[in-house]
């Protein structure tokens, strides 16, 4: 985009920008909808994954084939100064849409999950950063001086790690995930029992639950 020598690559390079900026919310809504789940290598989980990653490959397409439609970015290539000079067609609007829709459906689904948990209310924190990329968005896409003299993708990113930090920092998104199969292929001798003394976790190495290790 800022180079404005080479012709097509330029704008592939300028295009390659939304490869992160759809790839990000996607992403954000497949956490979410399996964290806890243990239907994620289920058929349906599957094909719904495909889903989402066929629809992702449509989405990028739409942007890097603006060339032959025009309807994302309107670019008049005769403008000297097209990189600056330019509109936003219907398309876009489908597009970037598309991505807050998935952040939005994201926070949806944190928030149902949380919902009987004591952490419910830390959902609130990271539902600003959301709000600030959506308005960010919106300053960018109607030239407000403020936006548009910033990268519009490290700012995106950044309020979307952002976002990440704090919902992991609230508890929404649990940091141990995995440690249940980690304590089962322990070729340590160990078992974590409850007060009646019935094995909760047991190791690979240990001994027959109810055994002294």
């Amino acid at each position: 985009k800022y180079m404005m020598s080479l012709g097509v690559f330029d704008r592939a390079l300028w295009y390659g920008y939304y490869i992160f900026l759809l790839g990000l919310p996607l992403s954000m809504l497949w956490l979410a909808w399996s964290l806890d789940n243990p239907k994620t290598h289920h058929p349906s989980s599957i094909r719904l994954k495909r889903g989402m990653v066929l629809f992702y490959v449509f989405l990028v397409l739409c942007v890097f084939t603006n060339d032959l439609h025009n309807q994302v970015f309107v670019l008049d290539l005769e403008n000297p100064n097209w990189s600056n000079e330019y509109g936003y067609g219907g398309l876009y609007y489908f597009v970037i849409g598309s991505a807050f829709v998935a952040a939005l459906l994201s926070i949806v689904l944190l928030i149902k999950k949380a919902w009987t948990s004591a952490k419910w209310k830390g959902i609130f924190f990271p539902f600003l950063f959301y709000l600030a990329v959506v308005a960010y968005e919106i300053m960018f896409i109607t030239g407000h001086s403020l936006s548009r003299d910033t990268d519009l993708t490290v700012t995106v990113v950044l309020l979307f790690l952002l976002y990440y930090a704090a919902i992991m920092m609230t508890g929404l998104v649990p940091l141990n995930k995995k440690y249940k199969e980690l304590f089962s292929h322990s070729p340590l001798k160990m078992q974590i029992v409850s007060e009646k003394g019935e094995p909760l976790l047991v190791s690979v190495g240990s001994e027959p639950p109810g055994k002294d290790v």
